[in-house]
């Protein structure tokens, strides 16, 4: 695996042209958790490389692979465990993230809590699962260290109270939170066990913030109110409770995802430029009079990503076009889905969006 890793990296080297856009903010050298190469490791052309290639190549790298890597040997270990920690999305239940594993992990870790800038996951793992006999624990050296043997050989050995624990302590102490978004809609907003969690996320920078609303009851403006710097807000299709937001609130916002009712309240007098609406099971989609609330956008709104549900006739979905182009003036991209039938010459007679459209 090692020298497969190796491979890898010399040929990403002789391909790489410039670094990842985002590379040169993201890892600062930190000596605190970093050591030097060891002698035996110095006659390693790969080690040779100067720490900021090293550290750019493992930007292109996945998750999996830079943890490969790492296991390789202690230096690259002490180099890019914190690249490792720095960005976690673990958002997609279809990758199998043992999520339980990586909350023991960071609770067992605090040290790495401060380079972590993206969360996107369960605010809670249910469960967490230890090897329990010697056997386990032999596969699981057998694997390779760090490496987590099968699911099947372990057996649940954690309680509900030892995970809420364990969150209220790591979402406490990951202060440097840049992008959070919580997964399992857990209520952590207004339920007063999660104070911590809470008053700490308020003391945050956000740029970008995903909510996953549960319930009408979810108390959010407090939350938005203490980010005034986010440029990108997610809402869930449960509508929100905003009649308590004020005019000066997220004053930086530029993206949102979310309801037709949350918009028309957020959307006016915010410079939003790029809209996607949430469609709730009993909206049909857009009609003028909210479109007119996008137009008042101090943005002004350039992208709109919407659906129409069962348009009753091209009609109505070329009206709509029509009132895009009047209301939206800076309209430059439309991704438009619609949920049954309708004729591409429509589309195609709207010719101010001819390039920019999806069907």
């Amino acid at each position: 695996m090692a020298k497969f890793i190796a491979h890898t990296i010399l040929d990403l080297i002789s391909n790489l042209i410039t670094p990842n856009a985002g590379a040169a903010g993201t890892h600062p050298i930190d000596k605190a958790l970093r050591g030097p190469p060891l002698e035996y490791q110095k006659s390693s052309k790969l080690v040779q490389l100067p720490e900021d290639v090293l550290l750019t190549i493992a930007d292109h790298l996945t998750f999996a692979d830079r943890a490969s890597l790492l296991q390789t040997c202690r230096y690259f270990r002490s180099l890019l465990e914190v690249v490792q920690y720095r960005h976690l999305d673990i958002s997609d239940p279809s990758l199998g993230y043992p999520t339980d594993l990586l909350h023991q992990t960071l609770s067992e870790r605090p040290d790495l809590l401060p380079y972590i800038i993206t969360y996107r996951g369960p605010l809670t793992a249910g469960t967490v699962y230890k090897p329990t006999t010697q056997k386990t624990q032999r596969i699981g050296s057998l694997l390779g260290r760090g490496t987590a043997p099968p699911l099947s050989l372990y057996t649940i050995a954690v309680t509900e109270s030892e995970s809420f624990q364990r969150a209220r302590f790591i979402f406490s102490k990951a202060v440097n939170i840049r992008d959070l978004g919580f997964t399992d809609g857990t209520d952590w907003a207004s339920n007063p066990r999660w104070e911590p969690v809470t008053s700490a996320i308020q003391k945050l920078s956000l740029t970008h913030f995903s909510l996953l609303i549960t319930s009408e009851s979810v108390e959010v403006v407090p939350q938005l109110q203490a980010q005034p710097k986010l440029e990108h807000l997610e809402l869930s299709w449960v509508p929100a409770r905003l009649g308590d937001l004020r005019e000066t609130d997220i004053p930086k916002l530029k993206s949102l995802r979310a309801t037709l009712q949350d918009a028309a309240t957020i959307v006016p007098g915010r410079p939003v430029e790029e809209f996607h609406h949430v469609l709730r099971p009993e909206e049909l989609g857009l009609d003028e009079q909210f479109v007119r609330k996008l137009s008042l956008s101090s943005g002004p709104i350039t992208t709109l990503i919407t659906r129409l549900h069962q348009p009753s006739d091209h009609d109505s979905v070329r009206s709509l076009l029509q009132v895009f182009a009047r209301l939206l003036p800076e309209l430059q991209h439309l991704t438009l889905t619609v949920i049954g039938e309708i004729s591409g010459q429509i589309v195609s007679d709207s010719h101010r969006f001819r390039r920019n459209k999806k069907r």
